[in-house]
């Protein structure tokens, strides 16, 4: 956390403790001891909220146990993943860190990625961004190609759901199973527009499967 998350995070222990005395030289201790643990705002109100329901005064370090105890929650929730057969860690060790770490603050690090490098989008080879392709998909369990079209998805507008640029595709208020709609692939040119049949067509279909006793 940096000092003014820490500040923060400082004014919401006084006001749910109430009864503890903050001096100045206590407060100093609590700056230095916060700024060094990793986390977010969220994460150290979450984790005051978390103690204060359940004794009436706290500690620093005890704050900084709740905090990592929160972060490894999250964490422990990413499916086991194998590392992938890339032969670049030099970028990819520095992308599955910093996928983890936007799990850790309570990100999803799959579907909040919305830049994708303008060499991709020249058609150039770029192994950062395949590593991070690989680093995102090892960690959640999904395909490659998966990250590679939902991140293309990303840079244009869907006509289907209405979903903005950066904006993940959504059926409802949940994310698609897919990478994005069909339209929304087609218009970032993942995949071919393949005309679709027509009601009567369908039908037609439908009913020579039920002639061919099919389900």
């Amino acid at each position: 956390m940096n000092a003014d998350d820490v500040t923060e995070v400082l004014d919401f222990v006084e006001l749910m403790f109430p009864d503890q005395d903050f001096p100045e030289q206590e407060t100093d201790r609590w700056i230095l001891l916060l700024q060094r643990q990793p986390g977010t705002l969220a994460d150290g109100k979450e984790a005051v909220l978390e103690l204060a329901s359940r004794q009436g005064f706290v500690k620093p370090h005890e704050v900084i146990t709740e905090i990592k105890r929160i972060r490894d929650k999250r964490l422990a929730d990413v499916p086991v993943f194998e590392v992938p057969d890339f032969d670049d860690d030099d970028h990819y060790r520095p992308e599955l860190l910093a996928t983890l770490s936007r799990i850790a603050d309570g990100g999803q690090g799959l579907a909040q990625i919305s830049q994708t490098p303008k060499e991709l989008e020249a058609g150039e080879p770029d192994r950062a961004y395949e590593a991070s392709v690989l680093a995102r998909a090892a960690v959640h369990g999904t395909d490659p190609e998966f990250v590679r079209q939902r991140d293309a998805s990303l840079r244009v507008f869907c006509e289907w759901c209405k979903a903005g640029p950066g904006e993940v595709c959504t059926v409802g208020d949940e994310p698609t199973l897919v990478p994005a709609h069909h339209c929304r692939l087609v218009k970032a040119g993942v995949v071919e527009d393949v005309p679709r049949p027509s009601r009567e067509e369908q039908i037609a279909l439908l009913e020579a499967d039920i002639a061919k006793g099919k389900p």
